[in-house]
């Protein structure tokens, strides 16, 4: 998979607006230089929908020379894929039986 070509701050914080605008599974991280995606998990999913564009500026702002010095510095940002980026499959429930089995062994453990 060949890498984008890191983006301008205009780009950059475009990339991200875009992308958390859209719901979890929509997004596509992957067309995008990897800084963008690691941006993105500087922060909460709820700091990302709750703050303000002002706010939004700086941060971003903020993220994106610490994103610039990395590549700057030779880092390299992880690539993924699409795939790799999809939310996890949820679990299956525990059984509420085994459940509170462990928490007791846990409390006995601890002299509980």
């Amino acid at each position: 998979m060949q890498q984008q070509a890191f983006p301008s701050e205009q780009e950059f914080r475009k990339a991200l607006v875009s992308e958390i605008s859209k719901f979890f599974n929509d997004r596509d991280w992957s067309q995008y230089h990897p800084s963008v995606y690691h941006a993105y998990l500087q922060r909460t999913s709820s700091d990302w929908k709750e703050i303000g564009t002002e706010r939004f500026e700086r941060v971003t702002e903020k993220l994106y020379r610490s994103a610039k010095d990395l590549v700057l510095s030779g880092y390299e940002f992880p690539v993924y894929t699409k795939e790799q980026l999809e939310a996890p499959v949820a679990r299956e429930k525990s059984d509420p039986v085994v459940a509170k089995a462990a928490i007791e062994n846990i409390l006995k453990e601890f002299g509980n």
